[in-house]
Parts: structure tokens; C-alpha cells; sequence
């Protein structure tokens, strides 16, 4: 079974982008991992991910 970690957030806005640290934190602890970070806005992603 393959995973993707989304870590969704706004790196401007001081608690919105803790999704964003996180997978940041992710891709160093675990290089294997599929982690994608994403700042666009909610509706956009359906686009990238569906």
C-alpha cells in the first residue's frame, strides 16, 4: 500500500503553516516517504490530487 503525506498550509500566517512544517520535518525523517507540500487553496488541490 503506497501513502502521500499532504501537508497543506500558508507559510505567511503563523499557525496555518504548521502542515507544512511538518511535512518538511517528514521528508527529512523519512526520505522514502511520498510528502508533497501544498500553499494553494483548498479547491485548487482537487485538481493536483484527484
Amino acid at each position: 500500500m503506497d501513502a502521500l503525506v499532504l501537508g497543506v498550509g500558508n507559510p505567511i500566517l503563523a499557525d496555518d503553516g504548521i502542515g507544512l512544517r511538518i511535512a518538511q520535518r517528514l521528508k527529512e525523517a523519512k526520505p522514502g516517504l511520498e510528502v508533497v507540500e501544498a500553499r494553494e487553496a483548498a479547491i485548487t488541490m482537487l485538481d493536483l490530487y484527484l
